[in-house]
């Protein structure tokens, strides 16, 4: 199942009809973006019932890299953030990322309009509640280091706060960062990859 777009409870509905075989998996076409994610989601797809390895044999070197432990449609071998759960939104690196997810020009305040994907988050945390989280906020290079960093912090907060005091969620579960712009996705050469680079995470502790 691919989903073009974000409405939260749509994407709800695909990962359930996915989930409904063994064989089934759910993408969102904002994490098929790169060669390599289209390259996982192929191999993924199409090639998911090719000839297996007999289990008395050793699985070649390339097959276990090519595994996808953690389910997320990114190979293990491309996976910076090998254990995010199940059903969690990732992007094309397979970390956990708050698509779509907006604030305030300068400001931590998450635009409402924003947060329909949350919904689909939310699911995903109160279906593993004795996981850990730590919320991650980061900046483009736009404005200082310091600035950025207090900002990325203060983003990452409204967002722990928004899974607490609307999703019900125990601040317990919780921890925050601000990373600033110390940890890009891609260069800050244009609006697009500044966009990119604003984004707050999930990370699991836990």
């Amino acid at each position: 199942m691919v989903q073009s777009g974000t409405d939260a409870d749509s994407g709800s509905l695909l990962r359930q009809i996915a989930g409904v075989t063994d064989c089934g998996s759910f993408r969102n076409a904002s994490t098929l973006t790169t060669p390599a994610s289209l390259q996982a989601f192929s191999r993924d797809v199409y090639l998911s019932d090719a000839p297996r390895p007999s289990p008395d044999r050793d699985m070649p070197v390339a097959a276990v890299m090519d595994a996808d432990s953690d389910g997320d449609g990114v190979v293990d071998s491309m996976d910076e953030c090998p254990n995010t759960l199940k059903l969690a939104r990732v992007d094309e690196r397979g970390c956990w990322s708050l698509h779509g997810l907006q604030f305030s020009v300068n400001g931590a305040a998450i635009e409402i309009e924003s947060t329909s994907g949350l919904r689909e988050d939310l699911a995903v945390l109160k279906a593993n509640p004795a996981v850990r989280i730590r919320v991650d906020g980061h900046t483009d290079s736009d404005g200082s280091a310091a600035y950025n960093k207090a900002l990325s912090r203060r983003r990452a907060a409204s967002v722990r706060d928004y899974l607490v005091d609307t999703g019900g969620l125990d601040a317990d579960r919780f921890e925050i960062m601000g990373f600033g712009e110390s940890m890009p996705v891609a260069p800050n050469d244009s609006a697009e990859n500044k966009r990119r680079n604003r984004r707050v995470e999930l990370t699991i502790l836990e």
